[in-house]
């Protein structure tokens, strides 16, 4: 098990870093967060379309450039998984993405469900070997 990073408080610096983005102007690399907001004003729909975006390395929102692909850990907590595969299929698909080669099948990006759609116990694969970036 590895240490806790830790540091004195005199050796904190109050120069901020360098900011580096996942998503250009949209998505810090290193953030973390919770998309929230009013009922029905899209959160899901952003969720999608970035974890779409970060695995195939097309533009967020068809505006916002991906500075990092990789591979993407979606966690859909509010919608059932048919309704998830469609948005994610009509993300992925044209217009938002004509010139994308991105498929399903072979991508980086998986989604985390309580049960498994397969077998219908819970998932026994571990997250952390997947190693998301999103």
């Amino acid at each position: 098990m590895k240490a806790l990073p830790v540091s004195r408080a005199c050796e904190l610096t109050l120069e901020p870093d360098e900011q580096k983005w996942l998503i250009d102007e949209l998505w810090a690399q290193q953030a973390v967060g919770i998309l929230g907001g009013e009922p029905k004003c899209c959160k899901s729909f952003l969720a999608l379309d970035m974890a779409v975006s970060v695995a195939s390395g097309t533009p967020c929102l068809r505006q916002f450039n991906v500075c990092r692909t990789g591979p993407v850990l979606l966690f859909p907590a509010e919608d059932s998984l048919s309704v998830v595969a469609s948005a994610l299929m009509a993300s992925a698909g044209p217009p938002a993405r004509p010139s994308s080669n991105f498929r399903f099948t072979s991508s980086r990006l998986r989604v985390f469900c309580s049960m498994c759609p397969k077998t219908g116990s819970g998932c026994d694969q571990p997250w952390r070997r997947f190693g998301p970036h999103c």
